[in-house]
């Protein structure tokens, strides 16, 4: 082989690996840093999707001028001639939330010294029953008000939503994808233990990462406290989930991208994602779970639930929301998702 043949392997062999290590790098900083809408920003991991790139900084959702329910609570009259802006079921449950006077803000320290933050709001009758209520990917807290209200409102919780670190009000850079999370939230689960008093009764409700994140808890050893588990559209592990966003994003394979960018996550946080799996999780759990999931999800795929059903160790029972997107199962069919909702509570948390 020529020495100019050489050369020229040498040169095609160093672009290509530049071109990888590039590509994976875009991704880690697409997929696991803060701040970033998501993977596209159409799919913010809050329910409706009504939160987009405001959620990821604990600002309000945009107003929906096409939503159902009501018009405008803040608008004034306005001119004749001016159409009222109609808020989404999404937006007033978040003003309904931030407008509690009971609401308090609770602060700790995560394990790697972070401080994470979170809404509480205790029942308006004393109960030692407590909902923590786990967002998902780019959202924030306040993007569970709309199941904070059900909890309060009409089943009689105290309601506590952490903001996850790198979200809403936490500190962090990198996110946890649940797998972090998992420990940030088992801070979570004592503090409501410490703040509903003796026989205290907890559920864990989790969307998309969020569900991902109680799923991944259950698998941990957890105080008898806990009773139940709820996860919405829950992914079956980071590492499936991103390969699937990668293939429909920018239709490309997991190698080199995906391995590029969980060693530079992992290089960064001590952190090994590809071992960040709910279904290993569930196979160890012994909490009583509910799956929820809607059929016309493509964002974290409908199959998805079926096995993480199927590989669930512990009591559990699915509920599939048909024609719901992801994060979208609550508003499409609340009839039915509250049914079974409130069927597994009475079973697991009666009392």
């Amino acid at each position: 082989m020529s020495r100019k043949t050489k050369g020229a392997l040498i040169g095609a062999t160093l672009a290509v690996l530049t071109a990888n290590a590039a590509a994976g790098y875009y991704f880690y900083r697409t997929a696991f840093l803060r701040r970033k809408a998501s993977l596209q920003p159409e799919d913010v991991d809050c329910p409706a999707h009504a939160g987009e790139e405001g959620s990821a900084t604990g600002n309000p959702a945009t107003v929906d001028p096409f939503a159902a329910g009501g018009t405008n609570p803040v608008a004034g009259a306005g001119a004749p001639d001016e159409p009222e802006l109609a808020l989404s079921p999404y937006e007033i449950s978040r003003l309904w939330l931030a407008s509690q006077d009971a609401l308090q803000t609770l602060s700790q320290h995560s394990s790697d010294n972070l401080l994470l933050k979170a809404k509480y709001l205790p029942a308006r009758i004393p109960s030692n029953r407590t909902a923590i209520l786990v967002h998902g990917y780019s959202a924030d807290a306040l993007s569970m008000a709309g199941f904070a209200q059900h909890y309060h409102e009409v089943l009689g919780y105290n309601v506590l939503l952490p903001d996850n670190r790198a979200h809403g009000e936490s500190e962090g850079r990198h996110i946890g994808f649940g797998w972090v999370d998992r420990l940030d939230l088992s801070l979570w689960i004592r503090k409501a233990i410490d703040l509903a008093g003796p026989d205290a009764g907890i559920v864990l409700h989790g969307v998309s990462m969020g569900g991902a994140t109680v799923l991944m808890a259950s698998g941990d050893p957890q105080p008898p406290e806990v009773k139940a588990i709820v996860s919405d559209c829950a992914y079956s592990s980071v590492w499936e989930e991103l390969r699937w966003r990668l293939k429909e994003d920018y239709n490309l394979p997991a190698f080199p991208v995906l391995h590029s960018a969980t060693l530079i996550a992992h290089a960064l946080t001590g952190r090994n994602f590809r071992k960040a799996s709910a279904l290993a999780q569930v196979a160890r759990s012994h909490i009583p779970t509910l799956f929820v999931h809607g059929d016309a999800d493509t964002f974290v795929p409908f199959e998805m639930v079926h096995r993480l059903h199927r590989a669930c160790a512990a009591e559990k029972a699915l509920c599939v929301i048909p024609e719901a997107r992801h994060a979208e199962a609550w508003d499409v069919d609340r009839e039915t998702y509250v049914k079974s909702l409130h069927a597994f509570l009475d079973k697991h948390l009666a009392g």
